[in-house]
């Protein structure tokens, strides 16, 4: 038999270290110890007023009014309840208690143990569980990464969420890739969809990111104090508090994670980037994937060079961009010299060997943001976003000049003879209607470095080709 409220329950409850407390038949409040005091001081109640009216509607259901010992959650057996309030998490076991003298239940013991921290690492648990789900069934990183921006909100509320890729499979550095309004009562009133972008901000030298790249590291900052990091970032003006988490795959940082926060208390800690660390693994691997699909997709097996069919998809976009942002924009048309002479002589395998070799020092020569392509045979395209005519020049001499040094080695002890490039340079104008156009004129201007003796550098500028 368990003692009354009278005699010593309240001290043995306390002693155990939970909060207890005891309501009278009608669920009113007798006694409680002093953890259950503190517990009532949250919820707004003293002794004598009556417990089931705050609890039993949210716990169990039950309309208030009834007598608590009549509540079917005691008598059929005894009941164990959570009750969520103010983003803390408690269990609430509620059983009779049978006086020594008499023979039924007079009270009704409600223990409540704080299970915060056990019941987020459950729920972790099974939003993880879902995350990789999501990852597993879907080939897009879409689906992942908006899954996870909904998990995010979970563990550290924001107001918006974005994630920014730093070096995109397309070539793109610093591009918001998808964004994500809280969906929380009071920040925007209802859900909001994802927002698909491909916005490229110009952020390579923020201090912010060089942290992050160096460090690998999440941080959180007050932005008013830090008004230089990002401040390009749509949505995000209003903002007060950020965390940035890096998103890493096979040891590199190829992504951020960034919550932006319009309180003027952080609502973000350390435990919410520990929270969000398995999440923004998953994304890492998400886009890797991607990446890997795409670079298969996309890629000229032999060169390593991107093929024709991104070639087209890319010149498109670029030429997109310098309709709406008037920026410059320069291809070269490049063709290796007495190619089909050199496969007449050396073999096919050779040529492939000389390809491959060419592909190779091409990516390492030309610049990041530059766009190198197989167009066909022996022919090669190059795209320069927002490369003027200047600029291209000096990148074709870098190129020619360069290439000189390039040993080609096969079968181990032969060296095979040197490589030399005719290339056509041309920059996009007005009068140009789409890429066709485009790729006439450099077709043209390769044309007249061949015509001229090969190993040329020719431009179409100012209505003539002229040699560089």
């Amino acid at each position: 038999m368990t003692q009354g409220p009278n005699e010593g329950l309240t001290q043995a409850t306390f002693e155990q270290g939970n909060a207890s407390i005891v309501t009278d038949p009608l669920g009113m409040v007798a006694i409680a110890n002093a953890k259950g005091r503190k517990f009532l001081d949250r919820i707004g109640l003293e002794i004598g007023q009556s417990l089931c009216s705050t609890l039993c509607p949210a716990l169990l259901g039950i309309a208030g009014g009834k007598r608590c010992l009549d509540c079917p959650a005691i008598t059929d057996q005894p009941k164990s309840n959570e009750l969520i309030i103010g983003g803390d998490i408690f269990q609430v076991n509620s059983s009779p208690i049978i006086e020594p003298s008499k023979q039924k239940p007079t009270y009704v013991n409600h223990t409540v143990f704080d299970i915060t921290e056990q019941a987020r690492e459950k729920r972790k648990k099974e939003l993880l569980k879902e995350a990789l789900s999501v990852f597993n069934r879907s080939r897009s990183s879409r689906e992942v990464l908006v899954r996870i921006l909904e998990t995010a909100e979970k563990f550290a509320p924001y107001k918006i969420a974005s994630i920014l890729e730093l070096d995109g499979a397309y070539g793109q550095t610093n591009t918001v890739l998808i964004q994500r309004k809280s969906s929380l009562k009071g920040s925007y009133g209802k859900k909001h969809s994802p927002i698909i972008t491909a916005r490229e901000l110009n952020i390579a030298k923020s201090p912010l990111i060089k942290q992050i790249i160096a460090e690998g590291k999440s941080i959180i900052f007050n932005s008013d104090e830090h008004p230089d990091y990002l401040t390009n970032l749509p949505g995000t003006k209003n903002m007060h508090w950020r965390l940035v988490t890096p998103i890493i795959s096979e040891g590199k940082v190829i992504a951020i994670f960034i919550l932006d926060s319009d309180k003027k208390d952080s609502p973000f800690t350390e435990k919410c980037t520990a929270d969000l660390q398995p999440f923004s693994l998953i994304a890492g691997d998400a886009l890797r994937r991607e990446r890997e699909n795409e670079n298969n997709a996309f890629t000229d097996k032999l060169t390593g060079l991107y093929n024709r069919t991104y070639m087209s998809d890319r010149l498109d976009q670029e030429i997109q961009k310098v309709r709406r942002q008037k920026i410059p924009l320069a291809v070269i048309m490049a063709d290796i010299d007495h190619f089909k002479r050199f496969n007449d002589t050396h073999g096919h395998l050779a040529g492939d060997e000389v390809l491959r070799k060419l592909g190779e020092f091409i990516k390492r020569t030309l610049r990041r943001s530059d766009i190198a392509c197989r167009f066909g045979g022996e022919e090669l395209l190059f795209i320069f976003p927002k490369t003027t005519t200047d600029e291209v020049k000096k990148i074709a001499l870098k190129l020619q000049k360069k290439l000189i040094s390039l040993t080609i080695n096969y079968q181990g002890d032969t060296t095979l003879p040197p490589i030399t490039l005719s290339m056509g340079i041309v920059t996009f104008s007005e009068n140009m209607k789409n890429q066709d156009d485009l790729l006439k004129v450099a077709d043209k201007a390769l044309y007249s470095a061949k015509h001229h003796g090969r190993n040329q550098i020719r431009i179409f500028e100012k209505g003539r080709f002229m040699k560089v």
